[in-house]
């Protein structure tokens, strides 16, 4: 047993009384209404919770819900900005690895000791909240 689709009664009116006026839109807190093939090429101001959102309805809208067409929650990103901390991170990582690639190649044992050193004041750097300069921002890609 299925049931029908649900159209507002008053929101049917309200189309009947704008019959030749298409461009004047209708405000609406039914979110739950079907749209029908009357609706086509009216605009309707959907309730989101907070604001009226603007649907101009089309023909592949039909047998839709008015609703899905007015987001209720505001998509950011996954992550937030711990994920751009994190990339952030990877990337200087990537960095020192290359710089620690490059100083084993002109010795093992100086490569070791720049290396490390170059580590140790580089992580003092971002603790302490200082800028690198463009040289090694470029570098590093940071």
């Amino acid at each position: 047993l299925k049931k029908g689709p649900y159209i507002d009664e008053k929101l049917l009116k309200k189309i009947k009384r704008l019959e030749g006026d298409k461009t004047k839109p209708i405000k609406t807190w039914s979110r739950r209404c079907t749209i029908s093939p009357e609706m086509i090429g009216y605009t309707f101001l959907v309730h989101n919770g907070k604001q009226f959102i603007s649907v101009k309805i089309n023909e592949g809208m039909i047998g839709h819900k008015l609703g899905e067409f007015s987001a209720t929650t505001k998509f950011l990103r996954h992550g937030g900005k711990s994920f751009e901390k994190k990339e952030k991170y990877r990337f200087f990582c990537l960095g020192v690895s290359a710089l620690l690639s490059l100083f084993m190649f002109l010795g093992f044992f100086w490569g070791l000791i720049y290396a490390w050193l170059f580590i140790l004041f580089s992580m003092i750097f971002l603790y302490l909240g200082y800028n690198f300069p463009k040289f090694f921002q470029k570098a590093l890609k940071i």
